[in-house]
């Protein structure tokens, strides 16, 4: 398995509850990259990945979402930088 998308959106716990999908994924599952697009507004979901240990890769600016047009940060982990923490 190359790389796995999800969305941050729907990550409701504390960190350390929501770094168990991180681990399952890279130990167990092999994955290599992790990655989520999160509305660059949505400051308490960037702290979640942030804190997890996920890098900003860039900013996508006025996607539509819901008939709305929002700025969308790209964040990824990979595989090697999940083990050095």
């Amino acid at each position: 398995m190359p790389g796995l998308t999800f969305s941050s959106a729907r990550v409701h716990a504390r960190t350390e509850v929501g770094t168990l999908p991180l681990q399952l994924a890279f130990e167990q599952l092999g994955v290599h990259r992790i990655e989520t697009l999160i509305e660059a507004s949505n400051a308490r979901s960037l702290a979640l990945v942030r804190k997890a240990g996920f890098r900003k890769e860039g900013l996508l600016r006025e996607r539509i979402l819901d008939e709305h047009w929002i700025d969308t940060e790209v964040c990824s982990l990979l595989e090697g930088e999940w083990r050095a923490r």
